[in-house]
């Protein structure tokens, strides 16, 4: 009986471990209208990531504020809503739930700048950035501010 138990734990451990370094699954959005994301009529990644990193500029080190939407203090939701607001002209809701309801998932390997990423997926989003297509993405950290990321080390 106690080897069972430690076989179940080591299981445990090793799927936490796992999941802490896998990165998280990528979600597009910016481009809703086209259904069936056909990549190749999506602007250049390295286009699409300047503007980003244009807008970024304004925004680096804003803090976080729950619930905030300006310059004051923002949360990482309405930061992506700012940012496809300003940048693409397009509408994204609110809430990181429902941001991840929006996309359409991509995989790990076909990342481009403005691809939304979301953090803990499968069961609650609680947290989202913008990757910049070069293995980073911009987001609101409740510490940090608004500030850019490695997507391989997480947030």
């Amino acid at each position: 009986m106690k080897f069972m138990n430690r076989q179940t734990f080591t299981v445990l451990l090793i799927s936490t471990l796992t999941a802490c370094t896998t990165p998280p699954p990528i979600i597009t959005t910016p481009y809703p209208h086209l259904g069936q994301v056909d990549r190749s009529e999506i602007p250049e990644s390295v286009a699409v990531r300047q503007l980003l990193l244009s807008h970024y500029s304004g925004w680096q080190g804003v803090r976080y504020r729950f619930g905030g939407n300006s310059k004051k203090g923002i949360d990482c939701s309405a930061y992506t809503v700012r940012v496809f607001d300003d940048i693409f002209n397009l509408p994204l809701k609110r809430r990181v739930v429902d941001q991840r309801k929006q996309g359409v998932a991509v995989s790990n390997h076909d990342i481009r700048a403005g691809d939304l990423v979301f953090f803990n997926p499968d069961t609650y989003p609680h947290h989202v950035g913008i990757a910049l297509g070069d293995g980073r993405f911009v987001h609101v950290s409740s510490k940090k501010g608004v500030m850019i990321s490695s997507l391989t080390t997480g947030y």
